[in-house]
């Protein structure tokens, strides 16, 4: 792929790098596939940005790992670039596994969170995360309609589609999501998998990040979510975290079983005053974790 401008003082790796890295996957052997070309514009010129899936041939329980759906956070999208040989080796040992590395590569090129704007608008929140499942959750009032009828924005719509597709073929057992917060000094984490705060993965998670950055063990979010140990569980934020672990969810105006992940762990380091390496070696080590994460969750 040619240079295309990327924001570039945090020093994160340019945007056709990481694509010519995860290119590592399909000459090892994954299938992959473009969910969406996102539309860009680069100094007049425009352009599209694929957001692109890579699986394993081998189907069946597996293991989904996420980055990117927050452009300001790139942590984790520079990780996967750099441990991409080991992934290959988790596919040689047979493990089932669906990568999505760059959900939301004009986010990161620019370094916006969401696809349209650098932040959320109060008085408009329409096309914001490319992460929100809130059009296949359940609504609290009523379970048989989903929580909104139409996705936050077009990159929503087409991985929530994609991954509504694959997940029969790979039923998500495991599912880390990594993520940043740029808020925050001492992070937490989330599990919104059936074992919430007792999650063996998400403590280990979560110790591992603590290796490094002084967690936030008790107390409350901004969002007033109760934090214990370090973890939050169970948290309805409507993202696609919640909705791989969710075991009913609305498809065609029904409600059907969900994905229902044993695990599913959102990992945040924070992002205040600290390196793009130093977040970026936690989220490697997270990543070269997974082997031992997997045979947890077996």
């Amino acid at each position: 792929m040619k240079k295309i401008r990327t924001y570039s003082l945090d020093k994160r790796k340019p945007i056709e790098e990481l694509y010519d890295s995860y290119a590592g996957l399909a000459k090892s052997g994954w299938l992959f596939e473009i969910i969406y070309l996102q539309p860009d514009d680069v100094s007049g010129q425009k352009i599209s940005l694929p957001i692109l899936c890579y699986r394993t041939p081998k189907k069946g329980k597996a293991l989904w790992l996420i980055a990117g759906i927050h452009g300001e956070e790139p942590a984790g999208p520079n990780a996967i670039a750099e441990n991409i040989a080991y992934l290959n080796l988790l596919k040689i040992r047979g493990i089932p596994m669906v990568v999505l590395p760059l959900c939301n590569p004009k986010g990161y090129r620019k370094n916006w969170r969401y696809p349209t704007r650098k932040r959320i608008s109060r008085n408009n929140r329409l096309n914001l995360s490319v992460g929100s499942a809130i059009h296949l959750l359940p609504s609290r009032e009523n379970p048989k309609k989903p929580r909104q009828k139409k996705p936050e924005c077009p990159e929503a719509d087409a991985i929530l589609f994609y991954a509504l597709k694959i997940f029969p073929q790979y039923p998500p057992k495991l599912v880390i999501d990594l993520h940043e917060d740029e808020s925050i000094t001492a992070p937490y984490i989330y599990s919104q998998g059936m074992l919430g705060a007792e999650d063996p993965v998400a403590r280990k998670i979560a110790e591992l990040i603590g290796r490094r950055f002084p967690l936030k063990k008790t107390g409350k979010t901004q969002f007033g979510e109760f934090i214990r140990e370090g973890i939050i569980s169970w948290t309805r934020d409507s993202s696609i975290d919640e909705f791989l672990a969710a075991d009913r969810i609305i498809v065609k105006g029904k409600n059907v079983n969900g994905p229902a992940a044993k695990t599913v762990v959102v990992a945040e380091t924070p992002i205040p005053e600290i390196s793009l390496k130093r977040r970026a070696a936690v989220h490697g080590n997270i990543i070269k974790s997974l082997n031992k994460f997997w045979k947890m969750v077996r």
